[in-house]
C-alpha cells in the first residue's frame, strides 16, 4: 500500500512549505521525483494529486509541495486564502523553495529509512514551475533528470505586455489578475517584476535551457493557449539534447481541470503519465 507522509519545512521569508511524500511499497529507483507547480496552481490543485499517486504506484517516491507564497497555506492547502502572500511572491522566492525541497529531500531521515537516494532526484515542473525547474536544473547537481509539461520561457514579458502597463503597474504598485474559478482579483505587486529587472541572468530561462546536460523531457499540449507550443520548440531547438513530445489536441493543463469532474480528459492525461513514467524509467531517456 502506499503510504503518504505530510510535514512543512520553512520557505523564503520564513513562510512555510507544504510537504507531501508519496513512498511506493516497492521502489524500482532509489531516486526521488519532485514536482513542482504552476502559476495559480498548488499541489493539490486538479489532477495533480492523482498524477503523484500514480506516478508513485509505478515504483518511484514522490515528493509534493506549494510554494511558499502561492496562495495557499497548510491550514488551507486548496484556496487562496493569503493573497498578501500570493502579491509578494517573486521568481527568486519560488527558486529559494525549490532549494530547501531539495535539501529537505537530500537530508530527509524518513526517506533514508526507506532506502530512498536524495543526493539524486528527476524534477518535473508544470508552466511556470517548469521554468523554475529548467533555472534550477541548469545549475543543481542534485537534479539527474528533468520533466517539463507545458514550460514558460520567459517570465518579465507575461506579466508586462507593453510599457504603459509596466509604468502602470509601477504606479499602482500592484496589478490584479482574475481568477475564474473562484471569482477572485489576485494581486502581484510591483516587486515580482522587479525581481525579473534586477536578476535578468539568473532568471533567463532561455538561457538556462541551453546549458541543460542531463536528460530532458519536453512534453507540451499542441492547443496550449497559455503557453504557445513554440516555447517548447525553441526549447528542443536550442538543446537538441532534450527528447520533445507534442500531445496533439491537448491544452495547458492536458485536459485537467480543478476540481476534477466527468469532463476532464483523461487520455491526455494519461498519455502525460505514460511518457512522464517511460522518462523516469528509461536509463537512455529518450522518447
Amino acid at each position: 500500500m502506499l503510504q503518504k507522509y505530510f510535514l512543512t519545512i520553512d520557505g523564503s521569508e520564513g513562510e512555510l512549505i507544504p510537504v507531501k511524500y508519496f513512498i511506493p511499497p516497492h521502489l524500482i529507483s532509489t531516486n526521488p521525483v519532485i514536482i513542482a507547480h504552476g502559476f495559480k496552481g498548488f499541489m493539490d490543485w486538479g489532477h495533480f494529486p492523482m498524477l503523484g499517486e500514480q506516478i508513485a504506484q509505478k515504483g518511484y517516491a514522490v515528493v509534493m509541495f506549494n510554494f511558499s507564497h502561492n496562495g495557499t497555506s497548510p491550514e488551507c492547502p486548496t484556496e487562496f486564502s493569503r493573497l498578501d502572500l500570493f502579491s509578494k511572491n517573486t521568481y527568486s522566492k519560488e527558486l529559494y523553495d525549490l532549494d530547501k525541497i531539495l535539501d529537505e529531500v537530500q537530508n530527509s531521515t524518513l526517506l533514508k529509512s526507506h532506502g530512498i537516494n536524495g543526493h539524486q532526484v528527476s524534477l518535473i515542473g508544470h508552466s511556470r514551475g517548469g521554468g523554475i525547474a529548467i533555472l534550477k536544473a541548469s545549475q543543481d547537481k542534485r537534479i539527474s533528470k528533468l520533466i517539463t509539461w507545458a514550460a514558460t520561457d520567459s517570465f518579465g514579458s507575461f506579466f508586462a505586455s507593453s510599457e504603459e502597463m509596466i509604468q502602470q503597474w509601477k504606479s499602482d504598485g500592484e496589478i490584479y489578475t482574475y481568477n475564474s474559478r473562484t471569482q477572485q482579483n489576485m494581486p502581484i505587486k510591483y516587486s515580482l517584476y522587479e525581481d525579473v529587472l534586477l536578476n535578468r541572468d539568473r532568471l533567463d530561462v532561455s538561457k538556462a535551457a541551453t546549458l541543460i546536460r542531463i536528460p530532458w523531457l519536453i512534453i507540451h499540449g499542441k492547443n496550449d493557449s497559455t503557453v504557445s507550443v513554440d516555447v517548447a520548440r525553441k526549447f528542443h531547438e536550442i538543446n537538441p539534447l532534450s527528447s520533445l513530445y507534442i500531445m496533439e489536441a491537448a491544452d495547458h493543463n492536458f485536459g485537467g481541470k480543478h476540481p476534477l469532474d466527468n469532463l476532464v480528459n483523461y487520455h491526455h492525461l494519461n498519455l502525460l503519465l505514460l511518457h512522464t513514467v517511460d522518462f523516469l524509467k528509461d536509463n537512455n531517456s529518450s522518447v
